[in-house]
């Protein structure tokens, strides 16, 4: 469970969507006589000046001093359809024709939606994993900007895609705080900082085969537009109800 943004710059909404309700969760397991915990957390969770990383960490705290039979899982970001990261670009990239971007050097080692499913149905089924952290990520490494380009290639789209400088990707992270969907946000920003990248293979430890993001990017570039509309309805709350 989290969120990547909240309402406003004060930490509040990642303490309560990370950290409270992390504490609530262990609390209702020990009511209900739960004894195992799997959690989702982030690559570099605890690490750098971001609220949503340091929230991450502070959860992670609360799961680690439980009591219960937990695992933790820190992937870089997770890529398939509908993604917050392949598929948000191809939406800015077929509406701009140049399309500038703060951090471009940021490194990120992207892990597929398949291969994370696949780590927690491992790990649930082996007590070997009991109070273990592992770190998912992909075979492959890529900048912000290539992440970008590669998607505008995929796309057929020409695109220019310009690395701004730290002072005008930070303005833009500052007027992304009031535009609908934040499509990038101070907090974002600060968390481009670190590289994405992890260092102890989690996918290797658990004897899976990590997906390479070129099996995947076309199939799921095709199949965004109608697997994205339902997930964005759900970020925003909006349920349809």
């Amino acid at each position: 469970m989290g969120i990547l943004n909240e309402r406003g710059d004060s930490g509040r909404g990642f303490e309560r969507a990370h950290v409270g309700l992390t504490r609530t969760l262990v609390d209702a397991c020990h009511q209900a006589g739960v004894k195992r915990l799997l959690q989702m957390s982030s690559l570099n969770a605890g690490r750098g000046r971001s609220h949503y990383l340091r929230t991450r960490g502070e959860a992670e705290a609360v799961v680690k001093d439980s009591g219960l039979a937990w695992t933790i899982f820190q992937p870089s970001v997770i890529f398939g359809p509908g993604d917050g990261l392949f598929c948000r670009f191809a939406t800015l990239l077929r509406l701009a024709p140049v399309l500038p971007i703060g951090r471009a050097h940021a490194k990120f080692a992207p892990v597929w939606v398949g291969d994370v499913v696949e780590a927690f149905v491992r790990a649930l089924d082996t007590k070997r994993s009991h109070g273990k952290v592992y770190e998912l990520y992909g075979p492959d490494v890529f900048t912000m900007k290539q992440i970008v380009e590669m998607t505008a290639r995929t796309l057929g789209l020409r695109r220019a895609v310009i690395a701004l400088p730290e002072p005008l990707g930070r303005l833009q992270a500052e007027v992304g705080e009031w535009l609908p969907g934040k499509p990038i946000s101070r907090d974002n920003f600060r968390s481009l900082k670190l590289d994405s990248v992890g260092g102890i293979d989690g996918l290797h430890r658990l004897g899976i085969t990590p997906t390479p993001v070129a099996a995947k990017l076309a199939t799921i570039l095709g199949a965004s537009g109608d697997r994205q509309k339902p997930l964005d309805r759900y970020r925003r709350g909006d349920t349809g109800r």
